[in-house]
């Protein structure tokens, strides 16, 4: 019905009703200050602007609530893709010391098969023999007393060379054939090389796993994706990889150097210089029955210079083979606008994710055609030497001369004199072989008045030989962060996600809009 048709009825009921046209005190006047049924429109309009409002927190909450579910998965992401990078690290790390391990080893247990220590050690143990009846003669009661007793002696030690040989023989016949199948195939530097080269791969699909049991675990189906990216803007397991690896270590054998000569004569002293501080350890763990109570045989001073020379003719015929890794120098590979520190060590974890389904759509939708993200940075580091106190014995110079440049302060009579050991040199043993290579006795060191006081903390250095490797979250200020967020990650499981248009961001202004 009209309008017009409306007034008209209203205008005929009106005259039908004989009240003349219609006046301010007439019927329209009656309708006018009626207000009857107004709160049932006012409610109308309320409900639907509720409903509005409703639309507008649901979609904010859920937006927040996935930004959160977000980056809590970008941080694990991260935080797992350091983890397993350090992880490399500290196997090669390992696996460069097992290779001098296994050198000392070999060579141990090739003196152990051909036995040359032995025969030396019973001649002077004959000779000690043949001289004991000229010793019991003497006018001296000492000289007499020990000649009486030295056949005794010479009996015991005897049965101890002869156990100790047929015990390293019997290790021998089962340990070296093992031992020099791993030096003739290169085993440990094969190894090395096939986890450098999986690890890339290795570590993208375990931050894409973590995230993917993030997704699982929220209560709406979602997809995501996560990408590991180094701080030159490439993706880990990326085209870069045949240029400059991830894992930051260079192979002396396969990788061009300038000086290739040099750096295998580096490889092959910092090698061989570790493989002897080795057999000289394991010679200490096996010979301190010798050093201790067989002295008379001699058989520790000369199975430790037969067992030295099994090992310079073993570090001779593998001259240039098996020879460890070692770190990237900062100053090997340039890139004019990252730090070494940044450009080895510092990686970027992105995750891709589609974005949620708008409620009310027709009224709020997300103007975003690209996928939400959420990022991470950790950082690949070896913790250095600080100070701290703790009730620790350490071992001092060979005096209490106090040395300026090396006193780390503290209280009085609280003092830091040791150095740390280098990361090639250390093993497990090594603090207890400088302990034990002073005599208690002689008073060099007062043991008794060691103090509690500010002690070196134990840092490694950062190379291949430290296995001290570890992973930290760290504030995602990467130099080419807005290259890494724009850009599609050239993977192939990956490449179907859709960045945000930042790559011409200026990274200071992005800085800014990041929490980070």
């Amino acid at each position: 019905m009209s309008v017009g048709s409306i007034l008209g009825a209203l205008r005929a009921k009106g005259e039908g009703e004989g009240v003349g046209p219609v006046r301010n005190g007439g019927f329209a006047g009656r309708l006018h200050r009626d207000q009857s049924g107004s709160i049932s429109i006012a409610s109308v309009f309320a409900l639907i602007l509720l409903s509005f409002l409703l639309g507008l927190v649901m979609n904010a909450s859920r937006q927040a609530d996935h930004r959160i579910k977000l980056q809590n998965a970008a941080d694990a992401a991260a935080y797992s893709g350091g983890i397993v990078m350090a992880r490399s690290i500290n196997t090669i790390a390992f696996t460069n010391h097992l290779t001098a391990d296994v050198m000392a080893l070999t060579a141990f247990f090739r003196e152990a098969r051909d036995g040359h220590s032995v025969p030396a050690a019973l001649e002077v143990l004959d000779h000690w023999r043949r001289i004991a009846p000229h010793l019991a003669d003497s006018e001296f009661p000492k000289f007499a007393q020990l000649g009486s007793e030295i056949p005794a002696k010479v009996d015991i030690e005897t049965r101890m060379v002869q156990v100790w040989s047929v015990w390293a023989l019997a290790m021998s016949e089962s340990m070296l054939p093992v031992l020099e199948a791993i030096l003739n195939d290169e085993a440990i530097p094969n190894f090395q090389r096939d986890l450098v080269v999986n690890t890339p791969r290795i570590l993208q699909a375990a931050v894409d796993q973590v995230v993917q049991r993030h997704v699982r675990a929220w209560p709406y189906a979602a997809r995501a994706r996560a990408v590991v990216w180094r701080s030159l803007g490439s993706p880990i397991d990326g085209p870069d990889e045949a240029v400059l690896r991830s894992v930051p270590v260079v192979d002396p054998v396969l990788d061009p150097t300038e000086d290739p000569e040099r750096e295998w004569a580096e490889a092959r002293g910092t090698r061989d210089a570790l493989a002897r501080i080795y057999l000289t350890e394991w010679n200490d763990e096996s010979l301190r029955a010798f050093d201790r109570y067989g002295r008379m045989s001699r058989f520790a001073d000369l199975w430790r210079s037969f067992t030295c020379g099994q090992l310079e003719r073993l570090i001779e015929e593998n001259r240039d083979r098996n020879l460890p890794l070692r770190m990237r120098r900062p100053g090997e590979v340039l890139v004019a606008d990252l730090a070494p520190d940044e450009r080895d060590f510092a990686f970027v974890a992105v995750v891709y994710a589609a974005p949620l389904a708008d409620r009310v759509p027709r009224i709020f939708s997300n103007p975003m055609v690209a996928d939400q993200i959420a990022f991470a940075q950790t950082h690949v580091f070896v913790s250095r030497a600080r100070l701290r106190s703790s009730p620790i014995l350490h071992l001092f110079d060979g005096s209490f001369r106090l040395v300026e440049d090396r006193h780390l302060g503290g209280m009085p009579r609280d003092f830091a004199f040791d150095q740390p050991l280098g990361a090639a040199v250390r093993s497990a043993r090594a603090d207890q072989a400088i302990y034990d290579q002073f005599d208690r006795t002689e008073g060099i060191h007062e043991y008794a008045n060691w103090r509690w006081g500010v002690r070196r903390e134990g840092s490694h250095a950062a190379d291949a030989f430290s296995q001290n490797w570890r992973a930290q979250l760290v504030p995602a200020t990467a130099t080419r962060l807005n290259l890494i967020l724009g850009s599609v990650p050239a993977i192939d499981d990956r490449s179907e996600v859709v960045p945000p248009a930042l790559i011409e961001m200026v990274p200071a202004d992005l800085h800014r809009l990041t929490h980070h």
